[in-house]
């Protein structure tokens, strides 16, 4: 063979055995413009952010062009969350709804390119708070509550609050569209109290007041009402600034007198063993709080507790409806609530005529499996309603709940940092029959939780008229119209129509998905009703694989 043949001969074969070279992978880009939700104003040097999901750790940023224009290149396939803020308007990520957004999904297919990102404008609510003259009312305070009808449950709750400044003005910045109540309280900085006629007063006798110091401001609601069933709620709509300002009428402020139960227990001689029995017998006597219903709760108010040597006097109260609860340490004791309206300027009572609460131990037992150092938590939730009970205290995994609303409850687990739901609940080693507890008046009770881990997962895509349907509400009820005031799932579909639920315990279930739902008032009856009947069933195995696929698109229903 010449030598050029073997040169060349020699160069194929080492060409032949040569590693073939691997393609680059495939990248891709997330593009778009971010505008003014409310004119389509592109929105020039808006801040744009990649976050994980999940976590929502910081991936990149990147500043907008003049013309709202952004773009993150060489991305690889994945999902990906963008967030956007501009001066004037609220914070928020792509096609966000209460809390839920629409993940951008890339190397699926769709069009990550030409996204339209709207921005919202901050909305706003500011004014004055004056008195009866119109002098203003420095150091009130403004609460703002939340109408969330867009929850099975109904839920007005509190959500932010200011204080006026030395003019009685104030300012509730960065609201987002919603509907909204006001309320304000305060005291009339020149209010003076009685006090109470005490052994170490001497002679008995303490300096009097003039009555007409003694006042009070009702808590008030806009407009200017005494009472949360009347309040009128302020619709806000993105970059609205109403101007809400209070008057404040001083009322003659009410007391109530309490008298204590009698200690018999025998006090030593001596001067500083009578002090000493004396203070145990305050320290052993029942305390007492005063409520007032606002919309669905029940809100402490402010009050001044006077201590005498038969009793207690709360006083500085604006006259009202109140509810007055009993509070005590000691052992067996029965706590007691007692409905008050207080009309008179000096109300005698004696709560133990009032309702009897219930008492409640709970000795909560982790799945099997579980970690030994996961941290153990439970609540109660009212039925019907958004009240939610903590307990006072637990020891050695026993919880206790104390001076309880007769009425039924739902029982609420966490497991760490995952889902827990009730497996069963037990009395005295035996299973209840439901895992609804009834407490009936002055009840005290002991019951077992067997707690477990939700692990139920549910995967799957939404499509209208064949194609992904992006920014959908996807919701899960169960199947027993009785349990959907208990706890319900949701989520929003990504750009590619996918969507994820998690933390779904065993049990049956009804899957929709609704179109621009976002604003359905959830709260009225028989507002699901026209979409139950295309819901696909679903049903959450107690064991073996709990993460489930829907095997065929989820039909997105129109509004």
């Amino acid at each position: 063979m010449p030598r050029a043949a073997t040169l060349l001969a020699a160069l194929l074969a080492l060409t032949s055995h040569s590693p073939a070279q691997t393609p680059a992978a495939a990248t891709y880009r997330i593009a778009g413009h971010i505008v003014s939700a409310a004119d389509g104003r592109p929105l020039q040097h808006a801040s744009v952010r990649m976050l994980e999901t999940g976590d929502y750790k910081l991936i990149g940023s990147t500043t907008a062009a003049e013309d709202g224009a952004f773009s993150f290149p060489n991305l690889k396939a994945g999902t990906y969350v963008i967030e956007g803020a501009a001066p004037g308007y609220l914070t928020a990520r792509y096609d966000e709804h209460t809390g839920y957004n629409t993940a951008i999904i890339t190397g699926a297919g769709v069009d990550t390119e030409s996204l339209v990102f709207k921005l919202a404008h901050k909305a706003s609510i500011s004014g004055r708070v004056a008195d009866q003259n119109g002098d203003p009312i420095r150091g009130a305070n403004i609460t703002v509550y939340r109408d969330s009808r867009d929850n099975i449950l109904p839920a007005i709750t509190r959500y932010s609050s200011a204080s006026t400044d030395d003019t009685g003005a104030y300012e509730l910045i960065d609201l987002p569209p919603g509907r909204y109540f006001l309320s304000v309280t305060a005291t009339p900085w020149y209010a003076t109290r009685p006090q109470p006629l005490r052994e170490s007063d001497g002679l008995g006798v303490v300096p009097r007041i003039d009555p007409s110091l003694d006042v009070a401001y009702p808590i008030t609601f806009y407009p200017d009402v005494t009472d949360s069933s009347q309040a009128s709620p302020i619709v806000l709509r993105a970059g609205d600034q109403p101007e809400i300002n209070f008057r404040l009428n001083a009322v003659s402020a009410m007391s109530i007198s309490i008298t204590s139960p009698e200690d018999h227990s025998p006090i030593l001689p001596g001067q500083a063993n009578e002090q000493i029995a004396r203070n145990r017998r305050m320290q052993d006597r029942p305390q007492y709080q005063v409520f007032k219903k606002v919309f669905d709760s029940l809100e402490q108010v402010p009050s001044d507790m006077r201590v005498n040597e038969t009793g207690f006097n709360l006083v500085g109260l604006p006259p009202g409806q109140y509810v007055l609860r009993e509070f005590s340490q000691q052992p067996n004791h029965v706590d007691h609530s007692i409905n008050v309206n207080l009309y008179e300027a000096a109300l005698q009572l004696d709560p133990a005529r009032g309702q009897e609460l219930a008492n409640l131990n709970v000795e909560l037992k982790p799945p099997e499996g579980s970690k030994s150092d996961e941290r153990l938590l439970i609540d109660l939730l009212r039925a019907g309603s958004t009240q939610v009970i903590n307990p006072q205290g637990a020891n050695k995994g026993v919880f206790e709940f104390r001076g309880i609303d007769p009425g039924d409850y739902d029982v609420r687990v966490y497991l760490g940092n995952n889902a827990g739901f009730v497996a069963s609940l037990l009395s005295a080693g035996k299973p209840l029959p439901t895992k609804r507890l009834h407490l009936t008046a002055g009840s005290n009770i002991s019951i077992t939780v067997i707690a477990a881990q939700a692990s139920g997962t549910l995967r799957g895509f939404a499509k209208k008229d064949g194609k992904p349907a992006p920014g959908a509400m996807i919701l899960l009820l169960p199947a027993d119209p009785a349990e959907r005031t208990r706890q319900t799932w949701r989520d929003q579909s990504d750009l590619d129509g996918s969507s994820q639920l998690t933390a779904i315990p065993p049990g049956k279930y009804r899957l929709l998905a609704i179109q621009d739902a976002w604003e359905l008032d959830l709260q009225r009856e028989g507002a699901l009703d026209h979409y139950l009947p295309l819901a696909t069933p679903i049903t959450v195995p107690g064991t073996g694989d709990t993460a489930l696929k829907l095997p065929d698109p989820l039909i997105v229903q129109p509004r």
